[in-house]
């Protein structure tokens, strides 16, 4: 990012699950960077589908290390956080703990 936590290109965290998940959930938490008080600001999760997006939310002025992104994400198999800006020039993403198991993928 830009001294002020801007990115040109918004880096994108993908989780990629092995099959389409069809029970609600009621959104997802994320946890920055703890250690050193780095959070992203702005920044969207979206479910997918395929190409298709099931569900989508935008979060802007995020001041916490934990974001709890509330949103009902229903028949899923990929989720992505695309970071438009963070709170520190590097940013550490620490925590996807409840999504990656076995079958899935983190990238």
């Amino acid at each position: 990012s830009d001294v002020n936590g801007d990115f040109a290109t918004p880096p994108i965290v993908t989780i990629n699950f092995s099959e389409a998940h069809h029970n609600v959930i009621p959104g997802v938490t994320i946890t920055w960077g703890i250690a050193y008080d780095e959070y992203a600001v702005d920044f969207t999760v979206t479910a997918y589908n395929g190409d298709t997006v099931v569900a989508t939310k935008e979060v802007i002025e995020n001041v916490d290390v934990k974001s709890i992104v509330e949103m009902d994400i229903v028949g899923y198999d990929r989720i992505t956080i695309s970071i438009s800006k963070c709170s520190a020039i590097v940013l550490t993403v620490y925590g996807f703990v409840g999504f990656v198991d076995a079958g899935n993928t983190f990238t």
